[in-house]
Protein backbone atom coordinates (compact mmCIF):
# COMPACT_ATOMS: atom_id res chain seq x y z
CA UNK A 1 0.00 0.00 0.00
CA UNK A 2 1.32 3.42 -0.95
CA UNK A 3 -1.46 5.85 -0.07
CA UNK A 4 -4.84 6.16 1.63
CA UNK A 5 -7.44 8.77 0.66
CA UNK A 6 -10.17 9.20 3.26
CA UNK A 7 -13.70 9.85 2.07
CA UNK A 8 -16.84 9.63 4.18
CA UNK A 9 -17.06 6.17 5.77
CA UNK A 10 -14.56 4.62 3.39
CA UNK A 11 -11.19 5.02 1.83
CA UNK A 12 -9.46 4.69 -1.48
CA UNK A 13 -6.25 2.71 -1.23
CA UNK A 14 -3.44 3.02 -3.75
CA UNK A 15 -1.43 -0.18 -4.08
CA UNK A 16 2.25 -0.51 -5.02
CA UNK A 17 1.34 -1.58 -8.57
CA UNK A 18 -0.62 1.67 -9.09
CA UNK A 19 -4.13 0.21 -8.76
CA UNK A 20 -6.63 2.26 -6.75
CA UNK A 21 -9.31 0.38 -4.83
CA UNK A 22 -12.25 1.97 -3.01
CA UNK A 23 -13.14 0.05 0.13
CA UNK A 24 -15.31 0.76 3.17
CA UNK A 25 -13.56 0.97 6.53
CA UNK A 26 -15.16 -0.86 9.45
CA UNK A 27 -16.65 1.25 12.24
CA UNK A 28 -14.56 -0.77 14.70
CA UNK A 29 -11.32 1.23 14.70
CA UNK A 30 -8.52 1.61 17.21
CA UNK A 31 -7.09 5.06 17.88
CA UNK A 32 -4.32 5.94 20.32
CA UNK A 33 -1.69 8.66 20.51
CA UNK A 34 0.86 6.36 18.85
CA UNK A 35 -1.14 4.41 16.23
CA UNK A 36 -4.41 4.12 14.31
CA UNK A 37 -5.79 0.77 13.16
CA UNK A 38 -8.26 0.74 10.26
CA UNK A 39 -9.96 -2.57 9.37
CA UNK A 40 -10.72 -2.37 5.63
CA UNK A 41 -13.61 -4.47 4.32
CA UNK A 42 -13.87 -6.30 0.98
CA UNK A 43 -12.27 -6.36 -1.54
CA UNK A 44 -9.02 -5.86 0.45
CA UNK A 45 -10.06 -7.39 3.78
CA UNK A 46 -6.99 -6.19 5.63
CA UNK A 47 -6.24 -4.13 8.71
CA UNK A 48 -4.09 -1.08 8.10
CA UNK A 49 -1.88 0.00 11.00
CA UNK A 50 -0.56 3.54 10.74
CA UNK A 51 1.95 4.56 13.39
CA UNK A 52 2.52 8.13 14.48
CA UNK A 53 5.95 8.40 12.88
CA UNK A 54 4.67 7.34 9.44
CA UNK A 55 2.95 10.72 8.93
CA UNK A 56 3.53 14.36 9.77
CA UNK A 57 2.01 15.51 13.06
CA UNK A 58 -0.89 17.32 11.36
CA UNK A 59 -1.66 14.40 9.05
CA UNK A 60 -1.68 11.93 11.95
CA UNK A 61 -3.99 14.22 13.92
CA UNK A 62 -6.41 14.44 10.98
CA UNK A 63 -6.32 10.67 10.51
CA UNK A 64 -7.09 10.16 14.21
CA UNK A 65 -10.02 12.57 14.06
CA UNK A 66 -11.38 10.89 10.94
CA UNK A 67 -10.99 7.44 12.54
CA UNK A 68 -12.90 8.57 15.64
CA UNK A 69 -15.69 10.61 14.05
CA UNK A 70 -15.77 9.57 10.40
CA UNK A 71 -15.19 13.09 9.10
CA UNK A 72 -12.49 15.72 8.98
CA UNK A 73 -12.83 19.00 10.90
CA UNK A 74 -14.36 21.84 8.94
CA UNK A 75 -12.75 25.26 8.64
CA UNK A 76 -14.83 28.41 8.96
CA UNK A 77 -14.86 30.55 5.78
CA UNK A 78 -13.27 33.47 7.68
CA UNK A 79 -10.26 31.28 8.54
CA UNK A 80 -9.48 30.39 4.93
CA UNK A 81 -6.69 32.36 3.28
CA UNK A 82 -8.06 34.98 0.96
Amino acid sequence: MRAIELEGAGATVELADGRRIAAPVSARRYVSRIAVSLPVKAPLRRTLLISRDMLSGDSFRLLSIWALWGKLPAVAQKQLPG
